[in-house]
């Protein structure tokens, strides 16, 4: 799925239905099933798992009914108090910053021009180099954008006769450095190749994620969004956004810099202007260390209120302040739950969730393999020889060995796992037995 374990969100959708109605538990069933786009997919799960931890700590109401077409996301009233909280969830993601400036795109179609030379023997490296299109001397705080074309323009402006004639004095003579440059009114890039290099591709580029303004950004456009809709409800009392990661850098900048603004400066700047909100609630997943484990990422949660918080009770901080504590565990960042999104797709596997595939322990004469990549082996989604290498087996297997000498599989225990898409089966190897060897 995305960045929790489809187990994880099956319990959460189980749980959510004893105060969704079934109209409500339906709709998050279908957008997850049915998510055509990663960003609607990381949503829906957000909006599930936020849904599921206020549940814990106090009565909610999912989209309540109200006398006026507005629908707030949740209303929320803590255990031992009276006062209700009306809070919608939105996620904010750089997908159209990105679609905006199509760099990797870019990057892509460049390795694809130049991969028959590599096939030729061509060695090598290729440096990619963007520029930024000129921003106003007079609104400094404009945001970075890339001076490169839509993607279907990328052969009329840069990959054209001269690109191609590039390609052809590279090949005459592959042992000059030479470069290629594009100054036109859609593209100011620049190729290098590097005869001494590397082979590969790499990419230079301004960053466009930076926010030069406070105001005039991704986060800060979703939170006035929201404030809007919650006051077009009509009504009175403590209101509050959650704000969820959807893969937006601004997430991972807290604190601001000289040429751009933090999360934290525009959620203070947002708050100073619209007092009618109490707080808000930032929600994302964060990387405790460099390694891709589960172990390494959490759940990451702050609240920010508002200068005289609005009169919300004690109880409502309490509950605010004990979110994490009723949040799943994440499998994987948001960034890695998109990119494994779009493969899951392109796959048709959508609707399947991390496996232990190619994880194979051994202790004595157990061995642990994946219960899901042994049924898909035997269901024939797997041939041998593939499944073999991805778990080791083929250098030292030891099934091989223990049924050369003689034992035979005595037990196999299934260790069940409620959060992960994959259970162990622990295959267990008895004493040598006279069925496959000699009489002792």
């Amino acid at each position: 799925m995305a960045f929790f374990s489809r187990r994880t969100l099956q319990r959460l959708l189980d749980e959510n239905s004893a105060f969704l109605t079934s109209t409500q538990a339906r709709q998050h069933v279908a957008k997850l099933n049915n998510a055509s786009k990663s960003l609607d997919s990381i949503a829906t799960e957000w909006e599930v798992a936020t849904l599921n931890a206020f549940g814990r700590l106090g009565k909610v109401v999912h989209e309540p009914e109200l006398a006026t077409r507005t629908h707030p996301d949740i209303c929320f009233t803590p255990y031992g108090d009276h006062s209700q909280i009306l809070m919608d969830i939105t996620t904010v993601s750089d997908k159209h910053l990105h679609r905006n400036n199509p760099q990797d795109a870019l990057s892509r179609a460049l390795s694809l021009r130049i991969r028959p030379l590599r096939d030729q023997g061509l060695r090598g490296s290729f440096t990619l180099g963007i520029q930024a299109r000129p921003r106003s001397p007079f609104v400094s705080r404009d945001p970075v954008e890339l001076w490169i074309p839509e993607e279907h323009n990328f052969k009329r402006f840069i990959f054209n006769s001269g690109f191609d004639r590039f390609l052809r004095a590279i090949q005459a003579a592959p042992h000059l450095p030479r470069t290629y440059s594009v100054l036109n009114e859609k593209a100011n890039v620049s190729v290098t190749f590097n005869p001494q290099g590397r082979w590969g591709v790499s990419c230079s580029f301004p960053s466009y994620t930076i926010t030069p303004s406070k105001t005039r950004n991704l986060v800060a456009n979703a939170l006035h969004d929201k404030a809007k809709q919650l006051a077009a409800t009509g009504l009175e009392g403590v209101f509050g956004i959650v704000l969820c990661d959807g893969a937006c850098d601004l997430f991972r900048r807290k604190a601001s810099r000289w040429n751009t603004f933090g999360l934290h400066e525009v959620i203070r700047e947002f708050l100073r202007t619209h007092t009618s909100i109490a707080f808000v609630l930032t929600l994302s997943v964060r990387q405790k260390g460099n390694a891709q484990l589960v172990s390494d990422v959490e759940i990451e949660a702050e609240c920010h209120f508002n200068r005289d918080r609005k009169g919300i009770s004690s109880a409502a901080v309490e509950a605010l302040r004990r979110i994490p504590e009723f949040l799943p565990i994440p499998r994987c960042t948001v960034q890695n739950a998109r990119h494994l999104h779009d493969w899951l797709r392109a796959t048709d596997r959508w609707n399947e969730g991390t496996s232990y595939y190619g994880g194979c322990s051994m202790s004595g004469y157990d061995i642990k393999i994946s219960a899901r990549a042994l049924q898909t082996l035997l269901a024939g989604g797997l041939d041998s020889a593939t499944f073999l290498q991805a778990h080791g087996l083929n250098k030292t297997n030891p099934f091989a060995i223990n049924l050369k000498e003689g034992r035979l599989i005595s037990r196999v225990v299934v260790e069940k796992s409620t959060d992960d898409d994959d259970d162990w089966l622990v295959f267990q190897f008895g004493e040598p037995d006279a069925a496959v060897g000699e009489f002792r």
